[in-house]
């Protein structure tokens, strides 16, 4: 887990939105083809400690009704940016959770570079 990369929106002490993303495990765990004997496990703690892991994976969100199109949605993908330029490693946003039925964040993603694909690439300038 990565505690920066979970974000929970209030108004007036009250939760309004939240987004939580979990860096993507499977880019490390992929080559270990299900065993996790002692040589695997510490591939595994060699790779997160030297940041082989460059996705983060969009597992949910959302924002209540009433502050939808507030801003709030924008601020946390904001936030999440400012997560990018501090940890450089990661280079990939995966969204593979936005459904086509949801048009609201279908516009956001794509205010925030993403074109259609399920992941939001970027380069840090």
């Amino acid at each position: 887990m990565d505690e920066e990369i979970i974000w929970f929106a209030y108004f007036n002490d009250k939760p309004i939105g939240f987004f939580i993303l979990l860096p993507d495990l499977n880019q490390i765990i992929k080559p270990f083809k299900g065993r996790l004997h002692l040589w695997n496990m510490m591939r595994f703690v060699w790779s997160k400690a030297t940041h082989k892991m460059t996705r983060m994976r969009a597992l949910v969100g959302g924002v209540v009704p009433s502050h939808q199109n507030s801003g709030v949605e924008s601020a946390i993908i904001y936030q999440t940016y400012k997560v990018f330029k501090r940890k450089p490693w990661y280079k990939e946003l995966e969204l593979s959770w936005v459904g086509d039925f949801n048009p609201k964040m279908i516009a956001s993603t794509k205010r925030s570079g993403h074109k259609g694909q399920k992941r939001i690439s970027h380069s840090v300038t």
